[in-house]
């Protein structure tokens, strides 16, 4: 109300600005304006600048367009994905150019499962120039670059919005700081990429949907393209990994309403199951009870896994 009633008495309005991305500040600043519904008036609310004076610095026009970007072949490879799923999922993305594509991992990291994320870039190519968007402003920002070398190399940008009017159309995204109806926008016409804890394809989903409602877990569903979650799991000879993967196929979702459905559904509807795994890991001897249970510290299923696998014909109890 006050920015109109100044507007009104024929003064202008200036407006203060903290932005990550300086550079392209009046771009940002123009497709902020611009997104709005049905706006008519940033040819002529947007103006100027305001130097360190206070004098009107006129810009016209206020903002450059985006240049032209080219997709940068990447340094990743998709050999970090385990076997079992390494095939599947490059099958599944051959050819795709837009939807969701969700990755989890077991590991509570700074950034998890950011290597899964990066060797997905070695299989959407096709889908066009890739960027990364910033989850927040850090006061410690160095931790944005404590990631794989493939990631490091992306324009860092300030929005999914700013990364799409850009022209990118691979778009790697926090979750835990995105809302459902970004996603929702964006990807019917871009890929977009998140990384996030989860050792299941339960836990992943819900860190994609959690700033959404119900009606928003349907609708992000039918833009899935896959879901993998990988926990690695310590041996007596190096690492060994379990795997959970989700691979959509035109099955009818429209039904679905409530997050238990929509986990009940990806849960019978799987390619890899991690149960499997693991239990091909026991029983080969390949892994302890309590190393697993160490590999998956927030699963409440676990235990209940382990004690059921116990009890199994011909296992030790």
């Amino acid at each position: 109300m006050a920015c109109n009633h100044a507007l009104n008495s024929g003064h202008r309005i200036a407006v203060l600005l903290d932005t990550p991305t300086p550079e392209s500040a009046q771009a940002d600043v123009r497709l902020l304006v611009t997104s709005r519904p049905d706006h008519t008036d940033h040819d002529t609310t947007l103006t100027g600048v305001v130097t360190d004076d206070g004098e009107l610095e006129p810009r016209t026009p206020f903002a450059q367009p985006w240049p032209h970007v080219e997709l940068v072949p990447t340094v990743a490879t998709p050999d970090v994905f385990p076997a079992s799923i390494k095939g599947r999922l490059s099958e599944a993305l051959a050819g795709k150019t837009n939807g969701l594509l969700l990755f989890g991992s077991g590991s509570i990291d700074e950034h998890p499962a950011m290597h899964l994320v990066a060797a997905s870039l070695a299989l959407t190519e096709r889908a066009g120039p890739a960027a990364r968007v910033m989850p927040r402003h850090r006061s410690t920002p160095s931790k944005d670059w404590d990631v794989p070398e493939s990631i490091r190399a992306l324009p860092y940008l300030p929005s999914i919005e700013s990364a799409y009017a850009r022209g990118y159309r691979r778009i790697i995204y926090t979750p835990s700081y995105t809302r459902s109806g970004q996603l929702l926008a964006v990807s019917n016409d871009a890929l977009l990429i998140s990384g996030s804890y989860g050792s299941d394809l339960a836990q992943v989903f819900m860190a994609s949907s959690r700033y959404g409602g119900s009606k928003d877990e349907e609708s992000l569903l039918k833009r899935i393209i896959a879901v993998a979650a990988t926990v690695d799991i310590p041996t007596s000879d190096g690492t060994a990994s379990v795997a959970d993967l989700y691979i959509a196929n035109g099955q009818d979702v429209g039904t679905l309403k409530r997050f238990k459905e929509v986990d009940e559904f990806m849960a019978a509807h799987r390619v890899v199951r991690w149960e499997d795994e693991l239990s091909s890991l026991l029983e080969a001897g390949s892994v302890t009870d309590e190393a697993v249970k160490k590999a998956f510290p927030r699963s409440h299923g676990i235990a209940t896994f382990l004690d059921e696998y116990t009890k199994k014909p011909g296992m030790a109890a």
